[in-house]
């Protein structure tokens, strides 16, 4: 029995740190491509409301909630970053894909020797 399972070890681990990775990753791009798009609709909120409310919440930034102090310093981040962020979270998406798929060629090479292939 502990014959039959040596040799699958090393291609399981393989196998399971590849699907880690491109879990690790797609995670990672979907949260952050989740950032960018609240940051978008943040930015597209502040800016929708009249000149004069945004000026009066810059001016009274103390006197604020934490909620709206947040949205306002969210709008004066530069739109380069968030396009950088967006193309960031694209290359970790296609990175964790590629694990992912990758992983899925990491097979036993065990049954080598057997008529069928691997396993029975």
């Amino acid at each position: 029995m502990i014959r039959i399972l040596r040799p699958r070890k090393g291609a399981h681990l393989v196998r399971w740190t590849l699907h880690l990775l491109g879990g690790i990753f797609l995670g990672m791009g979907l949260l952050l491509w989740g950032q960018a798009e609240f940051l978008a609709y943040v930015r597209n909120e502040v800016q929708g409301t009249f000149f004069l409310f945004r000026w009066i919440g810059k001016v009274s930034f103390i006197f604020m909630s934490a909620d709206k102090k947040v949205a306002l310093a969210l709008a004066d981040i530069p739109p380069e970053t968030v396009r950088e962020s967006v193309r960031w979270a694209q290359s970790f998406l296609v990175a964790g894909a590629a694990l992912v798929l990758l992983s899925l060629f990491a097979r036993n090479r065990s049954g080598k020797g057997r008529k069928g292939g691997g396993r029975k």
